[in-house]
């Protein structure tokens, strides 16, 4: 489905950049014909990109929340070694 959404995402990218191009590039948007063409252009294509972003959160939000459901491993408790107790610095140090 993220494919799907990621073509028409292009598509309509395409037809953005195709109406900003008649809007600012021609004279076809100074009458009322060119003028419809110019903005279905440019809302068709900014209708067609926006489903993409947001079911790229949605994806990522499923993977966030699959990440934080999975319980911690029991060999990683395994594999801590046990903190000693003294430090280097409790040791006394000999004087000469």
């Amino acid at each position: 489905m993220i494919k799907w959404l990621k073509g028409l995402h292009y598509l309509g990218s395409l037809l953005l950049f195709a109406g900003s191009y008649l809007l600012i590039f021609t004279e076809s948007s100074q009458r009322a014909q060119g003028m419809l063409m110019v903005a279905s252009l440019i809302g068709l294509g900014l209708t067609m990109m926006t489903p993409y972003p947001v079911a790229l959160v949605i994806e990522w939000a499923k993977k966030q929340d699959t990440a934080l459901a999975k319980p911690p491993s029991v060999e990683s408790d395994k594999a801590e070694a046990p903190k000693s107790e003294s430090s280097p610095s409790d040791k006394p140090q000999e004087k000469e």
